[in-house]
């Protein structure tokens, strides 16, 4: 923090993820709204052990 610039490159990046994270929470309300979170949320618990799967399996490879 003590260089204007590394200040300025995170003050960038807090207002990104703020930006980001509201934009989501509007999406999700709006899922909700819908009636179609829970399939979303579904959906998304399997890509996430989808994704666990592949890291093991290269993590595998890597260590041989």
């Amino acid at each position: 923090m003590d260089d204007m610039d590394n200040y300025q490159q995170f003050a960038r990046q807090l207002a990104d993820f703020v930006s980001s994270f509201e934009k989501m929470e509007e999406w999700l309300k709006e899922l909700k709204k819908m009636g179609i979170y829970p399939e979303f949320r579904e959906i998304c618990f399997q890509e996430i052990k989808a994704i666990e799967q592949i890291i093991q399996s290269y993590q595998k490879k890597m260590n041989v």
